[in-house]
């Protein structure tokens, strides 16, 4: 009977209207992949299969675990749309277990604008900066985006907090109605009842020597059956609850780790907030008090508060989780020492197939769980190569500044701060530099609770990037810089504007509000600076003299490439001296 996994593939426009049939193929386990797509793909395919000898599972794009497939059935692999979780550039899985063989097959992902070894030398540079920066943990750690990537914990915990549940079952099943075997034996006993015909054979063979008359016997040697748990499901069981008893106690270390570090985040948290209310309380005492100074110590304060909500949120999340693990550890112990599963050996059979549901449902998970702790790359999501490019520009702008002795201050959560909207500061002496991210500005005629940019009759109103130059405690000139993921043709052409210059043209029109001022500042921005990944490393110079385009090639060695260059120049030459 054939064994033999089919696969057929199908790319669709991106509006599902037409599609276009890349042919149908085997799956061959000698090849590194079996087919590539790209991340822009709107991607089909279907698996055909015996499925009577072959279970399938792929890794989708959403999830740490694999998703099982039905023969026959088309599965949308990926959108390819920005606006929809799709597959980042890199290898995924395609495993199957065929008569009880484990085979892993891979696909390739590839990017759009870059190649693929592009797109590695960013994952390296951006995890450089910060280790796990280039994971995008929003798509699965859920609450848990500030937490360490660096083991495998990470994955233990999110495994078992998903399947513990149907874990527990399962055994809690088996335990209820385990596996038994009669077993025979002879031996020696006062006779109970009618002898049966070995009986009554060891009686006149043997019988005299143990009795004065065999007629009326004392001893008798009988067929003894006993009932015994001590086999071989029953041993592999065991294996099985011993092996998740040993990870729950390795989430329960992880969680109770985590738990004491977000205490340990919110005590100081906590004293910082103290005393900004002490120096708050004593400034609405004096008459001759900044304006300035006050509103910074508010503005501090506030952002304290949001962070202690985040914590306790976090910290809540912890210990519900720790509770509910706590409670299948304590199941399992009792399995192990209050059943019947005391009387049976450990023994280790995860290849084995079991006809018995229960049990091989138990050896699935694991062989899933094991798949996921053994992968070279992490389990988590990347980023999409569009955000991991956006981040490498935060990285490189942040660089730039270092090297030109600002320091950064503090910043509580890297991880977080350079993958969501983010204001930091970097200073040096008297000079400061301030660096939006992602942050959507208010109109200009909205309540102003702090200094910010605002949007003054413009459409557009959410940059990438907001360089401000500050000397004491003065703006000196605002810049912006736009990350687009696009080709130098989509950018701009010398026949006329295309959307991505008319919306560059549309940032002069933010404006900037202090407060304390009646009137909100114009023309703030002094100049504009699009980057785009570009394999030619082209810069253009857009015919409007404060936009200036940049095209950037990632490479191992970012410092010495043009695109480089020109970026720096373009976002540290002081025009305003």
């Amino acid at each position: 009977m054939d064994t033999r996994i089919r696969c057929q593939l199908v790319i669709k426009s991106y509006d599902d209207l037409e599609e276009y049939d890349r042919g149908s193929f085997y799956l061959d386990e000698s090849l590194d992949f079996q087919f590539s797509i790209l991340e822009t793909d709107n991607t089909y395919v279907t698996f055909e299969f015996n499925q009577k000898r072959v279970q399938l599972f792929y890794e989708p794009h959403d999830s740490l675990h694999l998703k099982e497939i039905v023969s026959g059935n088309r599965i949308h692999l990926s959108s390819g749309k920005d606006t929809e979780t799709s597959y980042f550039a890199g290898y995924f899985n395609i495993e199957a277990f065929v008569d009880g063989r484990h085979v892993v097959y891979q696909f390739l992902v590839k990017p759009k604008n870059l190649q693929f070894e592009n797109v590695v030398h960013l994952r390296k540079y951006v995890d450089s900066f910060y280790k796990g920066l280039s994971l995008d943990l929003s798509k699965t750690c859920r609450n848990v985006q500030d937490v360490e990537v660096e083991d495998k914990s990470i994955e233990k915990y999110l495994f078992l907090k998903e399947h513990q549940r149907d874990l527990l079952s399962s055994m809690q099943m088996v335990v209820q109605n385990g596996y038994q075997e009669v077993h025979t034996s002879r031996q020696m006993s006062r006779q109970v009842g009618k002898l049966k015909a070995s009986g009554i054979r060891w009686l006149i063979q043997k019988g005299h020597r143990f009795n004065s008359d065999i007629h009326r016997p004392d001893m008798v040697m009988q067929d003894v059956k006993r009932v015994s748990v001590d086999v071989f499901a029953n041993q592999v069981f065991k294996h099985e609850v011993t092996y998740w008893l040993k990870q729950c106690e390795e989430v329960i270390v992880f969680l109770e780790a985590e738990i004491l570090s977000y205490e340990g985040k919110m005590d100081e948290t906590n004293e910082r907030i103290g005393y900004l209310k002490e120096k708050l309380s004593k400034m609405h005492e004096e008459t001759r008090t900044s304006k300035r100074a006050h509103h910074q110590y508010a503005r501090e304060k506030y952002g304290l508060d949001q962070r202690m909500l985040s914590y306790q949120e976090k910290l809540d999340g912890f210990k519900n989780d720790l509770l509910e693990t706590k409670k299948m550890e304590r199941s399992l112990r009792q399995m192990l020492l209050a059943t019947w599963l005391r009387q049976v050996k450990d023994v280790y059979g995860d290849m084995v197939q079991f006809k018995d549901p229960r049990l091989q449902i138990l050896l699935d998970y694991k062989s899933r769980y094991v798949s996921i702790l053994s992968k070279q790359q992490s389990s988590f999501a990347h980023k999409p190569t569009p955000k991991l490019f956006e981040t490498y520009i935060y990285i490189v702008l942040l660089q730039m500044f270092l090297k030109e002795g600002y320091v950064l201050e503090e910043v509580s959560n890297m991880h977080q701060t350079l993958s969501n909207p983010s204001l930091v500061h970097l200073v040096k002496g008297n000079q400061a530099i301030r660096i939006y991210y992602d942050q959507t500005l208010k109109r200009s005629n909205d309540l102003a609770l702090e200094e910010e940019f605002v949007s003054i009759n413009s459409v557009h109103n959410s940059p990438d990037f907001i360089v401000v130059f500050e000397e004491d405690g003065k703006m000196l000139d605002a810049r912006i810089v736009e990350v687009k993921w696009r080709s130098y043709k989509n950018i701009y052409n010398e026949v006329e504007d295309t959307a991505v210059v008319d919306a560059l043209k549309d940032y002069f029109n933010l404006g900037y509000h202090k407060i304390g001022d009646t009137k909100t500042r114009r023309a703030v921005i002094s100049k504009v600076i699009v980057v785009f990944p570009d394999e030619e490393q082209r810069q253009v110079a857009i015919q409007y003299d404060e936009i200036v385009g940049v095209g950037l090639l990632p490479a191992s060695d970012f410092e010495t490439s043009i695109g480089f260059d020109g970026f720096k120049d373009a976002v540290l030459r002081k025009e305003y001296e």
